[in-house]
């Protein structure tokens, strides 16, 4: 059975590959890479590029996708196209691999991740791709924050704050978690001297290390709209923050109701799921960075989708078992009977 299921799973991600390469090859679909990137100066990009550039980051991002573009001498769209399918193929991968340790025998909640996560993809721009796999490594970091050893939990950190600096608003909401997080669990706010304070304190260094990346993430999105406190003013109107600036009526009250009944959920699904004991104050950061934008809101989609497609693993199991049982009862009670009757006619 187990190995029917294994089947399932690789027959869905076999599908999706042979669905996406049709459409690069039919070019039905493709994403073209950004502007900011084509127009950077590519000649005199160096490390020091990173610090002092608004977009170094993001270059050395895309990098590989353009060093075989022009290696293979092929068209940058293609290769690029093919780059952010993989970078998707990531944020699956790490959510199915929440399913799978859980639940392992259940491809309808697999199934459930990739159908939703074919329907985002065609709807998005290259961008989307990247900021949900790093939110989905950031899941994963979470949910295994009690097992996974320090040094693979920095790697994978880092990573997800990699791929995340594809927008300076998602690079700074994970970063904002990772440091609450961390910060709740150490021995300041716990008493408790734990595997998490060594972390603390390579984090103390990672943060210092990029700390000119940060301010400038921020100073250029603050001068972008307005610079200064007029500046954080207008970056609401940026994100769900135009609510609270403007005469919304029903849509602020619709925003207010749909947050409060996310965070009960989310609530609900910590206190039944121990590993998700992260999910009410994660979807709470999300919330107030969408405050300022919309795209940085979508950090807690990966944490909806892993958690919908557990539910519905759970349900659909439970139908089956339910089925099984209710028919191995009839059966038995169907010998029983046969068993009866014999004995009357003997």
């Amino acid at each position: 059975m187990k190995l029917f299921h294994y089947a399932i799973r690789n027959l869905i991600s076999l599908m999706l590959l042979v669905f996406f390469v049709a459409l690069l090859l039919l070019d039905v679909y493709r994403f073209e890479v950004w502007p900011q990137i084509l127009d950077f100066p590519h000649q005199n990009f160096s490390l020091e590029s990173i610090y002092s550039h608004p977009h170094g980051v993001r270059y050395l991002l895309i990098l590989p996708a353009l060093l075989i573009s022009d290696f293979l001498n092929i068209q940058d769209s293609l290769v690029f196209s093919l780059y952010v399918f993989l970078i998707m193929l990531l944020a699956i991968f790490c959510l199915q691999k929440l399913l799978v340790e859980e639940l392992p025998n259940k491809p309808l909640g697999v199934l459930f991740l990739v159908v939703f996560f074919v329907v985002i993809f065609l709807n998005m721009n290259g961008r989307m791709a990247f900021s949900l796999a790093g939110a989905s490594i950031q899941i994963y970091v979470l949910y295994h924050w009690g097992s996974l050893r320090n040094i693979k939990k920095i790697s994978l950190m880092i990573l997800s704050l990699f791929l995340c600096s594809v927008s300076s608003g998602t690079f700074l909401l994970i970063f904002l978690i990772y440091s609450f997080f961390i910060f709740k669990n150490s021995v300041f706010v716990t008493g408790v001297l734990t595997r998490t304070d060594a972390l603390f304190l390579v984090f103390m260094f990672i943060v210092v290390a990029i700390s000119p990346i940060i301010f400038m993430f921020i100073f250029k999105n603050l001068s972008y709209f307005g610079g200064g406190l007029s500046g954080l003013y207008n970056m609401l109107g940026h994100g769900f923050g135009s609510l609270f600036i403007e005469e919304a009526g029903w849509g602020l009250i619709v925003y207010i109701l749909v947050c409060f009944l996310s965070f009960a959920f989310f609530c609900y699904v910590s206190a039944i799921y121990k590993g998700f004991s992260f999910a009410p104050w994660f979807f709470v950061l999300t919330i107030f960075g969408g405050l300022f934008g919309y795209s940085t809101a979508t950090i807690a989609l990966p944490l909806y989708l892993v958690v919908m497609a557990r539910i519905i693993s759970r349900v659909t199991l439970r139908g089956f078992v339910l089925k099984v049982n209710s028919a191995a009862s009839s059966s038995k009670c169907n010998a029983i009977e046969v068993c009866s009757g014999r004995r009357r006619i003997s």
